[in-house]
């Protein structure tokens, strides 16, 4: 019996060991989970407070960003008053008459005045379609018109009379 005892009870201290370790690592394991959370706590804290710092940064560069444009614009504002100030202090006036400059004109010839050896070369031209001296209706429907510009006879134009002297 003894030894069958034996036997029971090293089963029987397995079991508490057993027991004892299994408690243990819950144990273990339960005191790990907690310190997760509390490390995780403390991160979301650092993570809030680095969040915060960084909010904070950054609003006291936007202050000092707006501080400098504002000297600035204190700096621009008081070089435009000291500008109108010297502005206003000298009496200018300006004549604009005084500035318009005629231009220019060139002298105008009629073509009444031209010489009639000149017009031959002015109708004759292919722009007026055919040359005078082979009869064109041009010169034709001038001649009915009588115009002052169109001496027959000097242009070579048949049957014209000669010019009156």
């Amino acid at each position: 019996m003894g030894r069958n005892r034996g036997f029971t009870g090293a089963l029987i201290q397995i079991q508490r060991e057993a027991e004892r370790q299994a408690r243990l690592r819950a144990a273990t394991e339960t005191r790990a989970a907690r310190e997760a959370e509390r490390a995780l706590r403390a991160y979301e804290r650092a993570e809030v407070a680095e969040a915060k710092e960084r909010q904070r940064l950054y609003v006291e560069s936007r202050m000092a960003d707006v501080e400098l444009l504002n000297e600035e614009l204190k700096e621009d504002v008081a070089a435009l008053e000291l500008l109108l100030r010297d502005t206003l202090a000298v009496d200018d006036f300006l004549e604009f008459e005084a500035l318009n400059e005629a231009a220019p004109l060139p002298s105008f010839t009629p073509m009444l005045s031209a010489h009639p050896s000149q017009l031959g070369c002015v109708l004759g031209c292919p722009a007026l379609g055919r040359n005078i001296s082979h009869g064109g209706k041009r010169v034709r429907m001038l001649m009915k018109l009588k115009s002052p510009l169109i001496r027959p006879a000097k242009l070579g134009v048949s049957g014209a009379s000669p010019p009156r002297k």
